[in-house]
């Protein structure tokens, strides 16, 4: 295992949505203008154009959330994992693709994957958010595909939940709160 540098940055495919659609939109309602058109046509474009830029910006906003959260929640755990003397490893390479967000040497090897929702619980026997939706993609898959490829403990991380609280779900230790939660639970 070795501890990398992230050039991962998914958010570039929203923001040049996000470019794209303006440009466009701005282009064809300029256009529109200049002919003095009444046509209702090229206001469709530009009406499709906004949306297209509207969910581009909110999607781009919620991966980037996303990312200051991971970042702020590995700092606090790299302090608490000092003062508990405790081994971390930030942002490893993993061999089935993509990285683990942590990799925690305690009484054994935990893989660490961090999320910024609110929280998990179980419903019906699968895990939905707070909110009652499922996770737009399966986070207990991701934990234990990153975990084996390493031989480590899954562990799916939420430090900025709403309550304190730890279980096990399909194999994957979920802990919610923070850092001395996370360390205190492994």
């Amino acid at each position: 295992m070795s501890t990398y540098r992230k050039h991962y940055a998914p958010w570039r495919r929203e923001l040049l949505i996000l470019v794209v659609a303006v440009f466009i939109g701005g282009w064809v309602a300029a256009q529109t203008v200049r002919m003095r058109s009444h046509s209702i046509d090229p206001w469709v474009v530009v009406a499709v154009a906004g949306f297209i830029a509207i969910r581009a910006y909110r999607s781009y906003g919620r991966r980037s959330y996303g990312k200051r959260v991971e970042r702020i929640a590995q700092k606090r755990l790299v302090k608490a994992a000092k003062r508990a003397g405790v081994a971390v490893q930030l942002n490893v390479r993993c061999p089935s693709g993509g990285d683990i967000d942590a990799v925690v040497r305690a009484n054994d090897l935990y893989a660490v994957e961090i999320k910024s929702w609110q929280g998990l619980r179980v419903q019906g026997g699968r895990l939905v958010k707070l909110n009652g939706h499922a996770p737009d993609k399966d986070p207990i898959a991701q934990c234990r595909r990153e975990a084996a490829s390493i031989n480590a403990v899954p562990v799916l991380w939420m430090p900025q939940a709403r309550q304190s609280r730890t279980f096990n779900h399909a194999g994957v230790l979920i802990v919610m709160g923070d850092a001395r939660r996370l360390l205190s639970s492994l």
